[in-house]
């Protein structure tokens, strides 16, 4: 299993901003990190592991896809 490094999370972030055309970001606190827009979590799960985060992250940008494959 691969490290995740905030790197990563940020070309996750990076992803979501294309698809979305809204500027969300990283916060980070208490040695855990969140997804963020307008300074407010976006998952509702407040500073977890990077590692959770990504898995969050990933399954938030197929979310995003599938709704722009389909339309709405």
């Amino acid at each position: 299993m691969e490290r995740i490094t905030v790197k990563d999370l940020e070309r996750q972030i990076t992803i979501i901003n294309r698809i979305t055309g809204e500027c969300y970001n990283l916060g980070s606190a208490y040695g855990g990190y969140r997804l963020e827009r307008n300074g407010q979590c976006v998952l509702n799960c407040g500073y977890i592991p990077k590692r959770d985060l990504y898995n969050r992250i990933d399954s938030f940008i197929y979310g995003l896809e599938t709704r722009v494959k389909i339309g709405k």
